[in-house]
């Protein structure tokens, strides 16, 4: 014997339905797909901003570092010149020379007035860079632009120091403050995934 379709079979259906049906399918089906291929599309977007802002952040750290650096020499040949200034001065050497260590001086302290406002511009952006990296970055990513926040705090501090010191303890001073740049660098090169972003920032 035959047996009776089903009540609920496709093939029961009318022709309208049947159509419609296929239809809300394959509208569903492309919405899923849409969905991911949109929620991917997100995800990618979201994690080529925080490599370019690491790019960024990266490239001004280099600045300053490289500021920092120009303001520790001038700062230690000002120092210099302040203590040739104060051997003339106690030696009794003629008002010629003493003339010509103090222009000197003066010069070098000129160009390191200049220099500090270099650094002060490139201390500005590296920290409002550094404070970004928030939790959407690595843990270790997020200490060490921490750090450098608070170098960035602290160099007023150096700088106060380095007007009574002498050359030999300015130096490490600044280098101290210029090496947690590079530490930074360093986590960005190593944390980013991006090769090119990491060859950049380490050249």
């Amino acid at each position: 014997p035959c047996r009776r379709p089903f009540r609920f079979s496709l093939s029961n259906w009318p022709v309208s339905w049947r159509l419609g049906t296929v239809l809300i399918l394959a509208s569903l089906t492309g919405l899923f797909f849409g969905g991911l291929r949109a929620w991917g599309a997100v995800t990618t977007s979201a994690a080529y901003g925080r490599t370019a802002q690491v790019a960024v952040l990266g490239e001004q750290a280099t600045r300053l570092a490289q500021a920092l650096g120009d303001e520790r020499d001038l700062s230690a040949g000002c120092a210099s010149y302040q203590t040739l200034a104060a051997d003339a001065t106690a030696d009794h050497a003629g008002p010629g020379v003493v003339k010509q260590v103090n222009a000197a001086r003066a010069s070098v302290n000129a160009d390191l007035t200049a220099a500090k406002k270099i650094t002060d511009a490139y201390a500005k952006r590296v920290r409002s860079l550094a404070i970004d990296i928030g939790p959407a970055f690595p843990a270790s990513l997020q200490a060490k632009a921490q750090a450098v926040v608070t170098m960035i705090d602290s160099l007023p501090g150096v700088r106060s120091q380095a007007v009574n010191q002498a050359p030999s303890q300015i130096i490490p001073s600044y280098s101290v403050s210029i090496s947690s740049l590079f530490i930074l660098n360093d986590e960005i090169t190593s944390g980013s995934g991006d090769t090119p972003l990491a060859d950049e920032v380490r050249a």
